[in-house]
């Protein structure tokens, strides 16, 4: 009797795991967006409703697309395209993220210049990473498409990235950006060999 009982639970663990169910508070989310406001984020003994992941979520790709987002222009001397960028990102990031980002000059404008080309963002995707309290940590892919004059594309530069998003003052903000595989990306600014 208590086999049978065993061999039920196990079968019926299984048909459930098949149909894609997860138990309560996984981090797993479904499909539909609407399924997932009601689920729970749990990651070391702290709670995030998944509406609020989501709404971080939201934020870091509005912030994405508009950095991403880079127009070809001929004078860099001027610092225009810096300033175009930056009033573009400023509301999605803290202040003090934001300061940073006024001391870096942004390579994908170089890049912009000197391959006489404009930058568009395809494919981003984000994946839950982490959360502690009012702070939300994603990973994520994109892929910045390289358009020549004629509005053609020209190249692809896959990046990944961690960012980190701040619940500050009830609002969702920028903390921190960190992307990985600029080697190559470098290799459009100065002249070298970029491996595939």
């Amino acid at each position: 009797m208590r086999n049978s009982a065993i061999v039920s639970t196990a079968l019926i663990s299984f048909i459930l795991l098949m149909a894609g169910c997860t138990p309560s508070g996984a981090g797993q989310y479904s499909q539909d967006p609407e399924a997932n406001l009601d689920q729970t984020v749990i990651v070391n003994d702290q709670q995030l409703p998944a509406a609020a992941v989501e709404e971080a979520t939201e934020l870091a790709k509005a912030y994405k697309l508009a950095e991403y987002e880079v127009d070809y222009v001929e004078d860099l001397e001027s610092g225009e395209a810096y300033q175009n960028i930056l009033e573009k990102i400023k509301p999605y990031l803290t202040d003090q993220y934001f300061e940073r980002k006024v001391r870096d000059r942004s390579l994908l404008v170089i890049i912009s210049n000197k391959q006489k080309v404009s930058l568009r963002p395809d494919n981003l995707q984000f994946d839950f990473r982490n959360q502690q309290e009012d702070i939300v940590s994603l990973n994520y892919k994109v892929d910045i498409i390289m358009f020549n004059a004629d509005n053609k594309e020209q190249d692809r530069i896959p990046i990944e990235g961690q960012i980190t998003v701040k619940r500050v003052n009830e609002q969702w903000l920028i903390q921190g950006d960190r992307a990985y595989g600029f080697d190559a990306v470098k290799c459009y600014v100065y002249d070298c060999q970029r491996v595939e």
